[in-house]
């Protein structure tokens, strides 16, 4: 039997795509299903995490450019829509990088008020985990079952310690 931490123990004959598997990802696991998604679209993704209120996660790249042209915020799934906050200090981040266009991505869904500030700030897109899952959808096949195989691969459910990078002990 493999260590994999699949819910009631018994791996499932085949793993596929869908808003549970989102839900079920790390934070870390999630940050690079993310960075990972946004290269299968050609651009260069650079992880620096976040730092304490640096509202991003991802830095996005044309090729050949030096300069990122898109700022990313990666929140996991937790038991609560995301609000309009994250928006705040992803806006925050685009102004001090001087970088025009942030994307916030989410597991888990959004509130009304932090798509209504979605529509007044052209230069923030919001991705839900519906959304997220019919951009992975939308690739080629083996784009998508390759980002599967790379977010399933080993444990990928145990959360990181942010300190140390180990995952944390339950």
């Amino acid at each position: 039997r493999g260590s994999q931490p699949w819910s009631g123990g018994a791996k499932p004959a085949a793993v596929q795509w869908t808003p549970e598997l989102l839900k079920q990802l790390e934070w870390r696991r999630f940050e690079a299903l993310c960075a990972a998604y946004f290269e299968a679209l050609d651009l260069r993704a650079e992880v620096i995490g976040a730092a304490v209120g640096s509202g991003v996660n991802i830095r996005l790249y044309q090729q050949g450019v030096e300069q990122p042209w898109i700022l990313v915020q990666c929140q996991p799934w937790n038991a609560y829509r995301i609000g309009i906050k994250p928006m705040r200090e992803l806006l925050a981040a685009m102004a001090s990088a001087k970088v025009g266009e942030g994307v916030l991505v989410t597991a888990g869904k959004f509130t009304q008020g932090a798509r209504d500030l979605a529509r007044q700030e052209p230069t923030i897109s919001l991705i839900d985990g519906a959304e997220l899952l019919a951009k992975i959808a939308s690739l080629p096949p083996e784009k998508a079952s390759g980002l599967l195989r790379f977010v399933t691969e080993g444990d990928f459910q145990t959360p990181t310690c942010p300190a140390c990078d180990l995952k944390m002990i339950p």
